[in-house]
């Protein structure tokens, strides 16, 4: 009898997968993520938030960074976020991932477009956090560092 060899879990998209694996079994699980969590989003008066809310309350908490990367993650899995010539960063790769700037115009942008434009952290908050902590990021960077 031969003894049974396991198989390696592969992350595609932010999704572990054991056994029997296929690209397209774990671009649907991503999709699905995807759709799920930005549809949990409501839609946000953003003109109005924008002249309502003071800058300094624009905050996330650690929570929504966390979603923000699995959002990436689930666009980058189900072909929502693509390598582009000025950012063609591999979609396998989970260290570094998509440039904000690519980021920014190929999920942020439409998504918040669609929910009345508030920028992101109005629509996930808007009366606006008290900021506890600064962090500033570079444009350039991949989403998967911040």
């Amino acid at each position: 009898r031969t003894p049974r060899r396991s198989v390696p879990a592969r992350m595609v998209g932010g999704v572990a997968t054991r056994g029997r694996w296929t690209a397209a079994g774990a671009a649907e699980r991503s999709h699905r993520g995807y759709k799920e969590i930005i549809g949990s989003f409501p839609a946000r008066d953003g003109a109005r938030l924008h002249t309502t809310v003071s800058p300094s309350r624009w905050c996330i908490t650690r929570k929504d960074l966390q979603q923000f990367r699995k959002v990436v993650e689930c666009a980058v899995g189900c072909g929502q976020l693509l390598p582009s010539p000025a950012d063609e960063f591999d979609p396998l790769e989970h260290e570094f991932g998509p440039s904000i700037y690519t980021v920014t115009n190929q999920i942020v942008a439409p998504i918040t477009f669609d929910k009345g434009s508030p920028s992101w952290a109005l629509m996930l908050h808007p009366e606006g956090l008290e900021c506890e902590l600064f962090v500033t990021h570079c444009w350039a960077e991949g989403t998967y560092e911040c």
